[in-house]
């Protein structure tokens, strides 16, 4: 009985909420595919950047980054440090991924989502 009753509420649950799972990625991979790819040797809006919309544009601001191209060269982690001193609070860890995206996408790389530098934020943070 018991098994019946589990089996019954695993295909209930699948069918409620596959859906979802579908619509969540469905919308993931229309975002890559719609992800911004500015000339990076012309582009002089932060915004114009993969990933970069007005918060992490005011953010940069703050820490003297006005124009894509200062970001060449620079260190997410230590932007990111920069930020939480001059502000004087501790923001969210993915700022760094996508300062991480920024920088990527400036030095020649090709547009990828934010979240796509979680996993190598995470390994250099723990190998510190």
């Amino acid at each position: 009985m018991f098994e019946i009753i589990a089996y019954y509420c695993y295909a209930v649950v699948k069918r409620c909420f596959a859906p979802f799972t579908r619509l969540k990625l469905n919308s993931v991979l229309a975002l890559q595919n719609n992800m911004k790819n500015p000339d990076r040797k012309t582009v002089s809006n932060l915004k114009a950047l993969p990933n970069i919309g007005q918060a992490i544009e005011k953010d940069l601001q703050i820490i003297g980054i006005d124009h894509p191209q200062q970001l060449i060269g620079k260190n997410p982690f230590n932007l990111y440090e920069a930020l939480c001193k001059i502000t004087a609070k501790k923001h969210d860890p993915c700022v760094i991924d996508v300062f991480m995206s920024a920088v990527y996408f400036m030095e020649g790389g090709e547009p990828k989502a934010w979240w796509e530098f979680t996993t190598e934020r995470k390994k250099i943070v723990k190998n510190e």
